[in-house]
């Protein structure tokens, strides 16, 4: 849990290429497991890398608290971006917060979730304030709705939130709603590889599956193009999770979406090509490549 925490603060100074290895590795084996990771990797990523580079001395207790106590943390990213979810109500003292975070990798495992609610002000204004909820809270539960084809092993269920009280000392920092924030810029550039990254892990294992199954056949003309569309479209995911990472060591952040956006469509080519190269055999329950197919059947 504390890989990503650097060494002054107790953690083992991973940093994201190390961690994007590290991830790879584990989707080769189980793509569910490693996506569960990559969510409290990448959570621990981001406050490092301002520590290190842009000297935020604020995210210092949660990195030392990740390293010390082995704490997990959850993101509710799947449903919060730049518009959040969720009511704040200012109480005095702090807030109360009523939410539901859907999506929520390994829900059930995590200690902290990482997250935000919106605040409305008398004049209509909208903002959205972030803070961590501590699991164990007793206004916090957990709705099992996690029911899919890909991806199944991660747990991503429904957190609810009723009513919990966050003190005004817990709300990290405050921002428009709606509007781009100088913070998503840092998690465009250091999250988003390390989550492509576990999908990029399965699609490699599968093209190395389906190879090795239909060089055991007489194949026609048609399946090794397939074959080709493959190899291409993987390549080039491999070289756009590259470019990402060399984005990271020039520690020059990315615009918008486009960090997110980029390997995306060419590993569900790949993800397909490889299905179909071998003859659709991969793509049956018991076929040796269907959790591999479902697991990279991106959201």
């Amino acid at each position: 849990m504390r890989a990503g925490v650097p060494i002054e603060l107790g953690g083992l100074g991973a940093e994201v290429p190390e961690l994007s290895e590290m991830l790879k590795s584990i989707a080769r084996a189980c793509g569910s497991t490693a996506l569960a990771f990559s969510m409290h990797t990448h959570q621990v990523a981001i406050p490092a890398w301002r520590w290190r580079h842009q000297k935020v001395a604020a995210v210092e207790p949660l990195l030392r608290r990740v390293a010390s106590e082995q704490i997990i943390l959850l993101s509710s990213g799947g449903s919060d971006w730049i518009g959040g979810s969720g009511k704040a109500m200012k109480v005095d003292g702090g807030y109360r917060i009523t939410a539901r975070k859907r999506f929520t990798s390994r829900a059930a495992a995590g200690n902290i979730l990482m997250t935000g609610a919106v605040y409305e002000e008398q004049d209509g204004a909208r903002s959205v304030i972030h803070f961590g909820v501590p699991m164990a809270s007793p206004e916090v539960s957990i709705e099992d709705t996690w029911r899919t084809l890909g991806m199944r092993g991660t747990g991503s269920n429904d957190i609810i939130i009723e009513n919990l009280f966050v003190p005004d000392a817990s709300v990290a920092f405050s921002r428009s709603a709606g509007q781009w924030h100088p913070v998503f810029q840092v998690i465009a550039m250091i999250a988003f590889p390390l989550i492509y990254v576990v999908y990029l892990g399965v699609v490699e294992s599968a093209h190395d599956i389906a190879v090795k199954m239909v060089r055991s056949k007489a194949n026609s003309d048609h399946v090794i193009g397939l074959v080709g569309r493959m190899e291409t479209s993987l390549r080039t995911a491999q070289i756009a999770h590259r470019w990402m990472l060399e984005v990271v060591a020039r520690k020059r952040t990315v615009r918008g979406n486009r960090q997110r956006d980029y390997d995306r469509p060419f590993l569900g080519r790949a993800a397909r090509y490889r299905g179909d190269g071998a003859c659709n055999g991969g793509r049956r329950r018991r076929g040796i490549l269907s959790r591999e197919w479902a697991g990279a059947l991106l959201p």
